[in-house]
């Protein structure tokens, strides 16, 4: 929990609406409101007054008789029973018939034989405090019987804030300003300036392991006077729920609360050989805390040690010999970033939770301590005087940012809400991201220092959510039952692909993410292919899974093997599954890419009188795609560039020169190794790309009324021309008359010439309008054939 002030808040960002509807926005936001209260709010009627002298009560030996100037020319007598109460004091008055906040009302009444003309009154009675073993003074000169609101502070409101444990940037002031800022879209004024230093720094700092510490920020104070703290900053922290102790612990403890980093100031004259170590702790130290227990320390407490022995527990309490006392004048203050695992293990050890180790356990912002450092020494200077000295920063680990990409098409797959890379980028940029790069499908970003909880790219919707809005998610979702949750649409095209090959006759399977990252010689795959940019495992559970999988295609082949050793010789299997790659080495987060993944096999024989005695080809394989994108509205012959390497034996479909389908059959090597004897194809399917390229009209065509006409032709093409060329000849010649072409036949060998191959290619001819006749359709098919004998040199098969 934190508590807010809204007074406190208001300094550094200007909250642009009500309490309530702040209230309600803060948590629509992600930041729960617990609890609202109000505090400093003075009671109708209360007046200050000038206590012009003191007396013993006539009549009792613990109540005094008190002369209360409250009005220029009104003087009264009071008594009142507090020990503290002395002459030349301005006190709050409650003069008869004004009601206190607990529902007394004061009424003119003797006390003892003494007329009691009203009541001297303790911050309890005024429900400004839990002070209530005296009367309330005031600081200051006033004028007898003005309102006690001119002599305080304005009332505040407090917001009791739930913060999650991954979020230890909103345990400030600051971090809520920050939301509040991205919230309305007002700017933000953060109270941060170097102080120069005016005196030389006389402290060493020396830190064992970065890992325990990577970063420690001293800076001394010399002449400091320690005393009281002001009224604003007692308020401010009382308000938060922090006592006062003396104005430069009371300073520590406000730029704490103020930017989330813990400081701890030390009596420098108290340490020893003038140095600070940051270790571990030794069996057999202990420490006499600032709460007064005495802590038995080992080695695994960190702690603050000067030459000598421990001064403080790092990150959870300090040393009463070490402290600051009225007769303090040098002080050396401490911001530093210490180990979150370690500082949560000491505090569970010792049984001891303070507000410096509930901030730390949850994860510090080291870049931070040098800004909080610089904030405590000038308040310091402010309140208590001094000379600030020079910074002694030992930086032992600095802090490398870290880059996330955002891609728009999974941020609308997770919200159901497709947003704008220009809408998240301006989202990101309200909430401290900085931008490096970004796109029309992506953006790059930056997590600023404070943000530990954002690692990966469902961070960064997630952020992207809280600032479109929770409460405006799913609006625009039209569906008729009552459910928890609707699926996004390209969830539900993936599971009806799945369905519709499975319709097909295909089975499902899945393979496993890892792999041994031997794949790169057996299938081919050349330098610059995204494929051999594989995701290392740092610690794999054994040596066939070091690796992420760059593709599905090499794990459904196992499972083809596997089918074939029980003797299934006619497989058509699918997957839909993720695959992993970083085209840009380790930079940044893994791509992670949703597959399909089709392979086929059938034997070149029969094993029942009623089975195909064909075996799979590239047609086949094709044609499963074909058929994928024609039933899911995916126009592949306008929309996309088809490739064919004929050595290879591979097709690819390419998107602006990105691969989203490519296909083939399984190379030698991959089939020599698994000593295939029947040809096994395949092809892989870029789900996201894909699903990208649907139209949402659909055509609608009325059933023909007139007959259709059918040719078959035997056509011969040369070892340098693929079928792409001829099918795009023949659909030319045919123009709207040509109602489908189908290859129904591949023939290479004897009694066509060598390294030639003969197609057969079924055409079908129809119109809308009447009943063709043999003459108009021999004469496309003389158009067609002339074509392909001018352009590619394929020739009627005689």
């Amino acid at each position: 929990m934190m508590l807010i002030s809204l007074n406190w808040l208001n300094s550094y960002v200007h909250i642009p609406v009500d309490t309530k509807t702040l209230i309600d926005d803060l948590t629509m936001f992600g930041d729960n409101v617990e609890h609202h209260t109000r505090v400093g709010s003075v009671p109708e009627g209360i007046i200050i007054g000038h206590v012009l002298s003191v007396v013993q009560h006539p009549n009792a030996d613990r109540l005094r008789l008190c002369t209360v100037q409250v009005g220029e020319n009104d003087k009264r007598e009071i008594v009142c029973g507090a020990t503290n109460v002395e002459a030349g004091h301005f006190v709050p008055v409650a003069l008869d018939g004004t009601h206190l906040p607990d529902g007394t009302k004061i009424r003119k009444t003797k006390i003892r034989g003494v007329v009691s003309n009203g009541m001297i009154c303790s911050e309890k009675e005024l429900g400004l405090g839990e002070d209530a073993a005296g009367i309330m003074v005031l600081d200051g000169e006033y004028a007898p019987g003005s309102s006690l609101e001119d002599a305080l502070p304005p009332p505040d409101e407090v917001l009791e804030i739930e913060v999650t444990p991954n979020r230890p940037d909103l345990l400030s002031h600051v971090g809520i300003a920050r939301e509040v800022a991205a919230l309305y879209r007002v700017p933000l004024e953060l109270p941060y300036e170097e102080v120069p230093a005016r005196a030389k720094s006389a402290v060493e700092i020396a830190i064992q392991n970065g890992e325990d510490c990577p970063r420690y920020v001293a800076r001394m104070v010399r002449g400091v006077k320690v005393g009281p703290s002001p009224a604003w900053l007692v308020s401010s922290l009382e308000a938060v729920g922090v006592n006062s102790v003396n104005n430069v612990v009371d300073a520590t403890n406000y730029v704490m609360m103020e930017t989330g980093q813990p400081l701890h100031a030390f009596d420098f004259n108290r340490l020893r050989g003038g140095k600070i170590i940051v270790r571990r702790g030794e069996r057999g130290e202990h420490l006499l805390a600032l709460n007064g227990e005495r802590y038995e320390l080992d080695e695994g407490h960190l702690i603050i040690a000067d030459s000598r022995e421990p001064v403080a527990i790092a990150g959870v309490i300090g040393g009463i010999e070490s402290s600051v006392t009225e007769e303090t004048t040098d002080i050396l203050i401490e911001s530093a970033c210490f180990s979150a695992t370690l500082v949560r293990r000491t505090r569970k050890s010792i049984n001891l939770s303070t507000e410096a180790s509930y901030r730390f356990e949850r994860g510090s912002d080291r870049e931070i301590c040098r800004a909080a450092s610089d904030r405590a020494c000038e308040l310091i200077t402010e309140i208590a005087g001094g000379t600030p000295g020079e910074v002694v920063d030992a930086y032992e680990q600095k802090y490398r940012p870290m880059t996330i990409e955002i891609r728009r098409a999974n941020n609308a797959r997770l919200l159901g809400v497709d947003i704008s890379t220009e809408q998240i980028v301006e989202y990101l940029e309200r909430l401290g991201f900085r931008i490096v790069s970004s796109s029309e499908k992506s953006a790059t970003v930056e997590p600023p220092s404070y943000r530990l909880d954002v690692k990966e790219e469902a961070d960064l919707i997630e952020e992207v959510a809280r600032l479109y809005g929770y409460d405006r998610i799913g609006l625009g979702w039209n569906f008729r039952c009552t459910a928890y949750a609707v699926r996004a649409p390209f969830d539900r095209f993936v599971e009806d692909v799945a369905d519709h090959l499975c319709a097909r006759g295909a089975t499902e399977v899945i393979t496993s993410s890892f792999t041994d990252g031997s794949e790169d010689a057996l299938w081919g795959w050349t330098e610059g292919d995204v494929k051999r940019s594989r995701v290392k495992v740092r610690n794999p559970l054994n040596v066939k899974q070091g690796y992420m999988r760059s593709s599905l295609i090499p794990g459904m082949v196992d499972v083809v093997r596997r089918n074939m050793d029980y003797g299934i010789r006619r497989v058509n299997i699918f997957e839909i599954g993720k695959t992993f790659s970083c085209p840009g080495g380790l930079k940044g987060l893994p791509y992670e890419t949703l597959m399909l993944g089709i392979v086929m096999t059938n034997p070149d024989d029969a094993d029942f009188w009623q089975s195909s005695k064909k075996a799979t080809d590239l047609f086949d394989i094709k044609r499963e795609i074909e058929i994928v994108a024609q039933v899911f509205g995916v126009d592949i012959r306008d929309d996309f560039r088809y490739d064919f390497d004929r050595t290879a034996g591979q097709f690819f479909y390419k998107l602006n020169e990105e691969t989203v389908i490519e296909g083939g059959i399984v190379p030698g090597p991959v089939a020599e190794r698994y000593d295939f004897d029947q040809p096994v194809w395949y092809a892989a399917v870029d789900l996201a790309e894909f699903y990208g390229q649907r139209s949402l009209v659909k055509g609608y065509s009325a059933l023909p009324e007139y007959p259709v006409s059918k040719r078959d032709l035997s056509l011969v093409a040369g070892e340098n021309v693929d079928f792409q060329k001829i099918e795009k000849a023949l659909v030319s010649q045919g123009g709207g008359l040509l109602e489908s072409l189908q290859v129904f036949d591949v023939y290479r060998g004897k009694n066509i010439p060598k390294g030639s191959t003969a197609y057969g290619v079924r055409l079908q001819f129809r119109s809308r309008e009447r009943t063709l006749t043999d003459e108009e359709i021999d004469g496309i098919i003389d158009k067609m054939l002339s074509k392909l004998e001018r352009e590619l040199n394929v020739t009627l098969r005689s």
